[in-house]
Formats: C-alpha cells, sequence, structure tokens
C-alpha cells in the first residue's frame, strides 16, 4: 500500500502532489527500478510500433502533466528517446499529427487481418497493397526473446504430445501419421491393431497383414513435429506424405496440397532416419537431433503452405481414431 510521503502519492503511472493552498496537482510517475529502456530504434520492428511508442509516451505526458511539469518531462523523454537510438527529426515527425487523406466517412473498417512477419522492404510493401484491399495487416517480429531463451522447465517428452509421426517398416516404407491425442497412445492402438488382425482400423495393420514377411518397427517411431493445431497438423502430415514417396497411407487420410507448394516442397529434404539400438518390444523411442548438433538439412521446411489458399483446407476424409 502506497503511502504519502513528503507531500507526493503515486498512483499507477500519476504522481499526485498535495500543494501548500491544499490543491492536489499531477505529473507523470515512474518507479525508482525504471530504466528508460523502450524498443531501440534498430530493433526488427515495422516503423508504425517505434512511431507508435514515442506518440504514446508524448500522449501520457500530456495526460497527465499539468501545464508547470509538461516541459520538464518532455525534454526527459526526448533525452530517452534519443538515448534508444531515435534521432530529433524522428521524435518531433512521430508527435506532429499526420495529415488525413480520406476523411472519416470515406474510410471503411477492414474486412479482415493478416499476420506477416516484418521483413523490411517485403512484407511491408505487401502490406501496402492488402491496404488497397480494405484488409488491416498487422507485423510481427521474426524473433522473440523466449524463442531465444531456454525454458527453465524439464523438457517433456515429445510422445505424451499431439503431432506429427513416422513408423517405419522392414521394407524400407514408412507410414505417416497424426493425432491430437498423445502419440505414444496412437501408436499402441496401432499395435493393438496389428496384434488383434484389424486392418480396417489402421492402416499400419492392413499393410503388416497383406504384406506377408513384413515387419513394423514400433521401436523405431519417429516424431516429426510436436503441435496441437489441428490444421497445422493436417497440413504438416500432407506435406511429409508427399516427401515420403515410400509410404503406404491410404489416400483418403490426408489433404491434397495444393500443386502450387510442389515445386518449393522439392527443394527440402525428409527427415533422416535415426537407427535406434533399443531392443525390439521395448516401447517406442522418439528420436531427436541433439540440440547441439550443428547440420542442418538443406532447404527450408514449409510449415504452413495452407496460409492465404483456402482451397488447401478442404479435406476429403477425416480419419475417425485422430
Amino acid at each position: 500500500m502506497e503511502k504519502e510521503r513528503e507531500g507526493q502519492l503515486p498512483f499507477l503511472d500519476v504522481m499526485v502532489l498535495r500543494k501548500t493552498d491544499l490543491r492536489l496537482g499531477h505529473k507523470v510517475y515512474r518507479k525508482p527500478t525504471h530504466t528508460d529502456r523502450y524498443l531501440h530504434k534498430n530493433s526488427n520492428h515495422h516503423p508504425w510500433q517505434k512511431r507508435g511508442i514515442i506518440k504514446t509516451l508524448v500522449d501520457r505526458a500530456n495526460r497527465n502533466c499539468e501545464a508547470q511539469f509538461l516541459n520538464t518531462e518532455l525534454d526527459h523523454l526526448n533525452w530517452a528517446l534519443q538515448a534508444n537510438g531515435y534521432s530529433k527529426n524522428e521524435i518531433t515527425r512521430a508527435i506532429k499529427p499526420r495529415k488525413q487523406h480520406r476523411t472519416e466517412e470515406e474510410k471503411q473498417p477492414p474486412t479482415n487481418k493478416v499476420f506477416l512477419p516484418y521483413i523490411k522492404g517485403v512484407t511491408d510493401r505487401m502490406g501496402k497493397l492488402l491496404e488497397k484491399h480494405n484488409l488491416q495487416t498487422v507485423f510481427k517480429p521474426t524473433t522473440k526473446i523466449q524463442q531465444m531463451l531456454r525454458s527453465a522447465k524439464d523438457r517433456r517428452d515429445p510422445l505424451t504430445t499431439a503431432g506429427v509421426y513416422r513408423i517405419p517398416c522392414s521394407c524400407g516404407q514408412v507410414y505417416i501419421g497424426t493425432t491430437k491425442r498423445s502419440i505414444h497412445t496412437r501408436i499402441k492402438e496401432h499395435e493393438r491393431h496389428c496384434r488383434l488382425k484389424q486392418p480396417e482400423n489402421s492402416a499400419v495393420a492392413e499393410h503388416a497383414i497383406k504384406q506377408t514377411g513384413h515387419e513394423i518397427l514400433f521401436h523405431n517411431t519417429e516424431i516429426l513435429d510436436n503441435t496441437s493445431n489441428h490444421y497445422v497438423r493436417l497440413h504438416r502430415e500432407a506435406i511429409e506424405i508427399h516427401k515420403h514417396q515410400q509410404n503406404f497411407n491410404q489416400k483418403e487420410e490426408c489433404l491434397k496440397l495444393n500443386k502450387t507448394w510442389l515445386p518449393a516442397l522439392k527443394n527440402t529434404e525428409c527427415k533422416r532416419s535415426t537407427n535406434s539400438t533399443q531392443p525390439q518390444g521395448q516401447g517406442i523411442t522418439a528420436h531427436k537431433r541433439p540440440v547441439n548438433e550443428t547440420h542442418q538439412p538443406q532447404g527450408k521446411i514449409i510449415s504452413h503452405p495452407y496460409q492465404n489458399n483456402t482451397s488447401t483446407t478442404k479435406h476429403i476424409n477425416q480419419p475417425s481414431p485422430d
């Protein structure tokens, strides 16, 4: 609980002052631990966001400060913003009201929003084109601090999450599957269908029963992607099925990729199979690439081919077990 000290009482971002004539004054309040660190000029963010920070700070100064404290607050902001890499001209342009080319009556609310990673010279031009079609563009940073820092929590077993997986067979073919439940549970179901000879419930069981002499290597199951998003999982499964030509998936189980993405997928390679040293019958091993390994596969995996393409979001039949 805040208490009044020397005639001053902080409340949120406002410092309330007790004057000698018993009237109350106010100005901007900052905690003693405040470092004046704002979004730096050289950070990979759209200029709109940087101008918005400057304008927000100035608007707060005009709103929270009395006339006698306003100039002092503006001088402090000018110094703090320059310390964060902004020039005086940039600060002045951000504060200056911008001319409106269209009246409020001519403006129409955007029909939809488009989220794009901010890449200077690329996505900002795309945003201008989308604006002409009455689409609001929201720019997101390509890399966040959260992605650069390691989580303090223990890593979760990838088999206990949803995702896309690959089951090899002794003949060299593979099965690509996905599930919204835990992958371990789905693999156990495949094993049960094979044991009970139920080919109608599993493409893995169908392959093991019809192809005599083939052995499903459940102990070499690999996790291709851990994600719980429904459409991301389905499209990642379709991509992996296209990349693994030697598969025994049922065609009606997966989505149909748009032909536009097929040339791009030619530049990608399948995740290399890691031979498990675990004896058969000892459960399932999720093979992950070591964190400190520097080898990277050639090409770039496209994990979201469905963005801005509604034709690829329609699937034929949804597999009932998953």
